[in-house]
C-alpha cells in the first residue's frame, strides 16, 4: 500500500474518533441545557450551571481548533485535506477499484465483483475531477476554504482567550451558534473523507447512547432526612 494512503488512514481514524467524541459531548450539553431551561425553579447565574456550560464551550472550541489549523507535528482535518490536495493522483480511480475488490478497509466486508465495482465508481465519482481518474483539487480547496471560514471566529477565541491570555482581546464574534456551525462543517467533511479513505459510511457521527445516561437526571436518590454531604468544607 502507498505510504501516503497508510498515513491518511491513520489520520482519518484519529480525526473520526475526535469528531465523534465532539458530537457526543455536544449532545450531552444540549440535553443538559434543555433540562436546565425546562426547570422553572432554577435561578439564573447558578455557579454550577455556568461551570458546565464553560467546560463544554472550552472543550468544543479546542476540539474545533485542533481540526481547523494544521501543524507539521499534529494530525488535523485541515492537514489531511491539504495533503490530499497536494497529492491528488495517489488515491486514484484504479486504487479505489482495487480497494473495493478486496475486503473493504474498516468494514472487513467482501463484495461480489459487480457490487464492488459499482460502489467504487459511485464513491469515487463524488470526489473525482473532470477526468474521473484523480481527486478533484478544486473541491478540496473549496472545502479548505469552507473549513477556515466556518471555524475562524472559534479559532480566534481559542488563540486569544482560551489557550492564551492574549493582550489582544477576542473580537467577540464567537457564539454558540457559530460553534455549532463549525462542528457541522467539521463533521460533514470528516464523514465524507472517512468514506473515501476507509470505505466506512457514517450515517451519523453522533454515537448511540447505550448507557441510559439520562438516568443521572431521572432517578431520585437523595434521602432528604439524611442527605449526603455534597459540599464538604475542604473542597
Amino acid at each position: 500500500m502507498d505510504p501516503k494512503i497508510e498515513k491518511w488512514r491513520r489520520w482519518i481514524r484519529a480525526i473520526e474518533t475526535d469528531v465523534i467524541g465532539l458530537n457526543h459531548y455536544r449532545r450531552c450539553n444540549r440535553v443538559f441545557e434543555a433540562i436546565v431551561e425546562a426547570n422553572p425553579q432554577l435561578l439564573p447565574g447558578n455557579a454550577y450551571l455556568d461551570y458546565f456550560r464553560n467546560i463544554y464551550a472550552t472543550y468544543a472550541a479546542m476540539a474545533v481548533r485542533r481540526q481547523a489549523r494544521p501543524h507539521q507535528d499534529a494530525i488535523s482535518l485541515a492537514g489531511l485535506l491539504r495533503d490530499l490536495a497536494d497529492n491528488p493522483t495517489v488515491p486514484s480511480r484504479s486504487w479505489i477499484k482495487e480497494f473495493y475488490a478486496e475486503a473493504v478497509g474498516e468494514t472487513g466486508i467482501t463484495y461480489p465483483a459487480d457490487i464492488a465495482a459499482f460502489l467504487a465508481d459511485s464513491t469515487y465519482a463524488a470526489f473525482a475531477d473532470a477526468s474521473g481518474e484523480y481527486l478533484n483539487v478544486a473541491r478540496l480547496e473549496s472545502e479548505l476554504t469552507s473549513l477556515d471560514a466556518a471555524t475562524d471566529d472559534i479559532v480566534e477565541l481559542v488563540d486569544r482567550q482560551i489557550a492564551h491570555h492574549d493582550k489582544r482581546r477576542s473580537s467577540g464574534r464567537a457564539t454558540f451558534a457559530k460553534l455549532d456551525g463549525a462542528i457541522e462543517v467539521v463533521t460533514s467533511i470528516t464523514s465524507d473523507y472517512t468514506r473515501l479513505i476507509t470505505g466506512k459510511a457514517n450515517l451519523s457521527m453522533v454515537p448511540v447512547d447505550l448507557t441510559n445516561a439520562l438516568d443521572v437526571f431521572n432517578i431520585p436518590w437523595i434521602d432528604r432526612e439524611r442527605p449526603p454531604n455534597l459540599a464538604p468544607d475542604d473542597v
